[in-house]
Order: structure tokens, then sequence, then C-alpha cells
């Protein structure tokens, strides 16, 4: 990644990336070079760019990102190796967070959202790092028939492929 002296854009992997794409007032940008995880959320953000995100993607993992860096500032991070032993505790204040805010629980995609955001840019940054998201397992595996295969090779949303697998099975039950 390189940084282009000040201007609002940087360069990741031969590509430029124009940071005023994602954040209008130029406040914003300053704020997130100025934090002690600035470096490493350009580089994710470089990252994001590059593997086609939308710009609203992008702006609320970042937004995900400086409170993670003010969280893990407060609980005495300063460097990425920090970082994991923190998404736990992080995602918890989130949703501590969001229950004093909305008087009400979370949503359980409002937590995956957090997870996700901070895990991915760990993951980036920290190759190697464990992920404590699960993978739900695809039925069939051992025995996936071509119909079952076109339908994960076809990106379909997890609960449509489940759906249509789940009527698959009883088809091939009831045949036997």
């Amino acid at each position: 990644m390189i940084f282009m002296d000040n201007s609002p854009c940087f360069k990741f992997d031969g590509e430029i990336v124009m940071s005023e794409q994602y954040f209008v007032q130029p406040g914003s940008w300053d704020r997130i070079r100025a934090s002690w995880l600035g470096r490493p959320i350009e580089d994710y953000v470089g990252w994001l760019a590059t593997q086609g995100y939308s710009a609203s993607t992008i702006r609320q993992r970042v937004f995900v990102l400086m409170h993670l860096a003010d969280h893990a500032g407060r609980g005495g991070a300063s460097r990425v190796e920090d970082l994991p032993d923190l998404v736990e505790a992080f995602v918890a204040h989130m949703a501590r967070s969001y229950r004093r805010r909305n008087r009400k629980a979370p949503p359980p995609w409002f937590t995956g959202k957090i997870r996700i955001s901070v895990e991915q840019m760990l993951q980036i940054l920290l190759p190697g790092m464990p992920c404590a998201r699960r993978r739900l397992p695809f039925p069939f595996r051992d025995s996936s028939t071509i119909f079952c295969r076109n339908v994960v090779c076809r990106r379909q949303r997890y609960r449509t492929m489940r759906r249509i697998c789940d009527v698959w099975r009883d088809i091939s039950i009831a045949s036997n």
C-alpha cells in the first residue's frame, strides 16, 4: 500500500483508491488517519475497494473499526496484534451500546456484522488468525448431487439453498 502525500487517495495493489468517495467530509478521513488504528483501517479499505465492496458497506465497516480503535485503546491495546483477544469483548460492548440506545436487545445480524467487520480486517492484516465465525455445513456433503452443487455454485442465499436441499432430501427419502 502506498500513500499519496496527504492526498485523499492511496494505492493498493496497483489500484488507486479515492478515500473521498467513501467519506464526504474531510474531517472523517482525518480522524481515521489520526487514530492509532488508522493505517490498518486504510489498508482494509483498500482491500475492500479492490474486492468490489459497495461504498456504504465500506463506510459501515470503517465506522465499526473506529469504535474498535477507541474501545481497544481504552483497554490498553496499541498494536494490531493485540486485537484478536479483544474481539469478543468488543462485540459485547457494541451489543450493550445498542441495548442502551434502543432499549431492546440487538437483532442477531447486528453482532454478526460487527464480528465480520473486525475479523475480516484482522484476517487480512494478520494471516493465520483463527476465525470465531461458524460456517454451517453444506447438507449432503458426502453424497452431494449435481443439483445441490449447482445451487451452491450459483451462490444462492444459504436459507434458500437449505430449503431446496431439504426438499431434495425429502424427495430422495420418499423415493427409497
